[in-house]
C-alpha cells in the first residue's frame, strides 16, 4: 500500500466570514466570545488551544501583536494582529 501525498482542503473564502458573523447560539450568552475565538483562529492563524489560552495581557493593541504563550510544544511566539480583529477586541 502506498501513501499518497495530499493537500488539505480549504473552505471557500466566504465561509469563514459567514461563520464569524453567524453568532452561533449558545447557552449563557457566549455568542460574542465564540465569534471572537473563530475570528482569532482564522485571522491570526491560531490553534484552538492557543486561542482559548489567550488572556488580556497577551493582546497588545499598541504593538498590534498577540503573545501566544501556550503554543505547540509549549513554545511562545508573537503573532501580528490583523486590523479586522482590532474593533472586536
Amino acid at each position: 500500500m502506498t501513501r499518497r501525498n495530499w493537500l488539505p482542503t480549504y473552505l471557500p473564502s466566504a465561509w469563514p466570514r459567514r461563520l464569524i458573523q453567524a453568532r452561533i447560539p449558545t447557552e449563557g450568552g457566549q455568542r460574542d466570545r465564540n465569534s471572537l475565538l473563530l475570528a482569532l483562529m482564522y485571522h491570526a492563524g491560531l490553534r484552538v488551544s492557543e486561542a482559548l489560552a489567550l488572556t488580556r495581557r497577551d493582546i497588545s493593541l499598541e504593538r498590534k501583536t498577540l503573545h501566544v504563550r501556550e503554543g505547540k510544544r509549549k513554545k511562545q511566539r508573537y503573532v501580528g494582529l490583523n486590523p479586522i480583529l482590532r474593533p472586536m477586541l
